[in-house]
């Protein structure tokens, strides 16, 4: 699966194709939209060093069928529609889009080589930086992963009761 640069480049190519209509919700709730980009993977910037049930959560997202977790999602939105967790779920569903073209390459790559997984990902963003004129080496990459208040709530309301765990008080 790709990381963390090559999600948000993949956003903003995918934004570009969008009908106006989209691109002025996701304008105006763009931090949302750039946050969705990152998909599940959010949960595992939580104490990333330590085993914990945030990332563990976020295990348990990756491991979903996309079809069985966009249901969920998308009854939660008709219940509350709101242009907000339209943005989300629109970076949300580019996630899911990039990794699910990449990830079968990636891990035949793996196998050829032996180069680890997450190597390989680095090494696809680094490309990508180079290639959009970016010095990987003091690039951040994760800068627009900003979580804010009101995003906050619209991302627990898409994630409430998704399976069986819970992330409350963490």
């Amino acid at each position: 699966m790709p990381t963390t640069y090559a999600h948000d480049r993949f956003g903003r190519e995918v934004y570009e194709q969008l009908p106006a209509n989209l691109k002025k919700i996701i304008r105006e709730n763009k931090k949302l939209y750039l946050i969705g980009l990152h998909g599940p993977d959010i949960f595992f910037y939580y104490r990333p060093f330590s085993k914990n049930r945030v990332s563990d959560y976020g295990t348990f997202l990756h491991e979903q069928t996309a079809s069985v977790l966009f249901e969920d999602e998308v009854k939660k939105y008709q219940q509350s529609p709101s242009e907000a967790m339209e943005a989300y779920l629109l970076g949300f569903a580019c996630h899911y889009l990039l990794d699910s073209t990449c990830h079968p390459y990636i891990g035949k790559f793996v196998d050829h080589t032996g180069i680890s997984h997450a190597k390989i990902e680095t090494s696809l963003d680094q490309y990508f930086m180079l290639e959009d004129g970016l010095d990987p080496l003091v690039y951040r990459p994760a800068s627009p992963i900003c979580p804010h208040t009101d995003g906050n709530k619209v991302i627990h309301a898409v994630f409430r009761k998704s399976g069986k765990q819970k992330l409350s008080n963490a």
